[in-house]
């Protein structure tokens, strides 16, 4: 099933409440792909009902693109799961966290940076753990900002690569004390394609 510029409206949740979505290929013929284009906006969770939202990416071949013009909003509380076989690609846009929130980029799973996204960790339980793949593409910025950190915990020790020359990666916190990058493998080293680090 092809579906373009379709909008998925729910029901108002109710104040407090906790929603999963879901993505799978089961009725499909081919990967489901879910973005926001230029223009686009996505929140899961809401500040206003209180309530969180978990985004479960699943089914072989699935992805989830953010591009240039593009803003995902992840509200506290909520999380964007990125499960064996699918696929986060951040092209550019805006993601912003909230802080006790995450990004969960399980073992099987992938994500990819192409371009420069901007990348908002806005409290310092704001997460990004990479237990899966990281890709840069050629010339792509990874710099996220804010209090929150980014979790390097792939015990594959070949699980950073980069499809080319002039990657960047920054990590910049406020005070001496800020917690910005945790590794927990030893045994990588970043791509000679790196540039910046």
């Amino acid at each position: 099933a092809h579906v373009q510029g379709a909008y998925l409206t729910l029901p108002e949740p109710e104040v407090g409440s906790h929603i999963n979505v879901y993505t799978s290929n089961d009725d499909c013929e081919g990967p489901v792909q879910v973005g926001i284009r230029d223009g686009g906006i996505m929140s899961l969770g809401s500040n206003t009902l209180q309530t969180t939202a978990n985004l479960i990416l699943r089914g072989d071949g699935t992805e989830y693109f953010l591009r240039n013009g593009g803003t995902l909003n992840i509200r506290k509380g909520s999380e964007l799961w990125v499960r064996a076989g699918t696929h986060l690609r951040l092209e550019g846009g805006t993601l912003n966290m909230q802080d006790s929130t995450r990004i969960v980029i399980e073992p099987g799973g992938t994500l990819s940076i192409l371009n420069s996204p901007v990348i908002n960790l806005g409290g310092t339980n704001a997460q990004i753990l990479m237990l899966g793949d990281f890709v840069m593409d050629a010339g792509s910025v990874f710099a996220p900002t804010g209090a929150g950190y980014v979790y390097f915990g792939s015990t594959n020790p070949n699980f950073f690569t980069a499809t080319g020359s002039g990657c960047q990666i920054h990590f910049e916190g406020a005070g001496p004390h800020d917690k910005v990058l945790k590794v927990n493998n030893t045994s990588w080293s970043l791509p000679v394609q790196v540039s910046d680090f």
